[in-house]
């Protein structure tokens, strides 16, 4: 009998889970999916991505084996309360939030002591780094990683399950604890999408914008790309509940502001030169590593994967709590 995986949540990334493990898994599983918006969930069924979409938010949930909230951060800590009350004993929950360490602590805090927690976070395939856009993509995985956050609460059958379950859209799963994952995704998502706001309202709000606008070009449109990607209450989500490590980013960034800005001021070309020409060089190394994919193999643990079937054995009597 297929797995039962029910994905709350059908903008890009849940249809996207959905879709690839319809496609790259044909018969492994039973896709549901639910989503509060009726539009995304009728879009979610016409792309494929879901074997059924559930208006019904206790018949979505009642056989699912694997429950993936795929919900921005601001709205996961209320999901989680919806669905604690009706969550099936032994169910894995887990989730796409770009913060580990808050949803985390309200897992902890709202699933019943029956129900199996594991943080995860796509990181997407290479291939879709400039792509925006709510198109779900059964590749939109493929080649990349897939977070999975273990602690001390993480029962190591539920991280296999889990894990499982990312390399069947393509996914190679990455291990890593909750307080790393934050620190480092202050400055890989949060900052940029925060500098892109103070770029839009520095030049937006310029006395000459009204024709600035007309020669506004690639240079802008990429720098401003990530407010056009990210939610304003996702992005406030994500300063606020990660503040300590947004700020000591922000100020990381802010040095290297000055530091130009100084260059400029004294018309001092070597510095400047030096300055951008590093950027160039490390922003070219991560590209091209980022397309290879080839990582130590200490940074990606290989797993054993399991089929469906052992993820369902796995599932019957789980160990402690999350």
């Amino acid at each position: 009998m297929p797995l039962q995986i029910t994905i709350i949540g059908l903008g890009r990334i849940g249809a996207s889970i959905g879709l690839a493990l319809r496609q790259r898994a044909p018969g492994q599983f039973t896709v549901i999916g639910h989503d509060r918006a009726p539009e995304a969930s009728k879009r979610a069924q016409a792309a494929g991505a879901v074997d059924k979409a559930e208006w019904n938010l206790p018949n979505a949930i009642e056989h699912a084996a694997i429950i993936v909230l795929g919900v921005p951060l601001s709205a996961l800590r209320q999901t989680m309360i919806d669905i604690a009350p009706m969550v099936p004993a032994g169910c894995v929950v887990t989730d796409t939030a770009p913060l580990k360490t808050p949803a985390s602590e309200w897992a902890r805090e709202l699933l019943p002591a029956a129900v199996h927690y594991v943080g995860g976070s796509p990181i997407l395939n290479p291939a879709y780094l400039h792509e925006a856009g709510d198109t779900p993509r059964a590749d939109l995985f493929a080649g990349g990683l897939w977070a999975l956050i273990s602690d001390a609460a993480t029962g190591e059958s539920a991280l296999t399950a889990v894990g499982g379950m990312a390399r069947r859209v393509g996914a190679e799963p990455f291990y890593i604890e909750p307080g790393e994952f934050d620190e480092l995704m202050a400055g890989l998502s949060t900052v940029p999408t925060l500098l892109a706001a103070a770029l839009m309202r520095a030049v937006g709000n310029a006395e000459g914008w009204k024709d600035g606008r007309k020669l506004a070009d690639r240079a802008f449109a990429t720098g401003t790309t990530p407010i056009g990607v990210v939610r304003p209450d996702a992005a406030m989500a994500a300063a606020l509940s990660n503040s300590a490590n947004t700020l000591r980013s922000l100020d990381a960034v802010l040095a290297q502001l000055q530091s130009i800005r100084k260059a400029v001021a004294e018309g001092d070309a070597a510095s400047l030169e030096a300055a951008l020409a590093e950027a160039v060089l490390l922003r070219d190394e991560w590209l091209t590593q980022r397309r290879l994919g080839n990582w130590a193999a200490e940074e990606s643990p290989k797993v054993d994967m399991p089929s469906a079937g052992q993820l369902m054995r796995q599932m019957i009597g789980f160990g402690g709590k999350k």
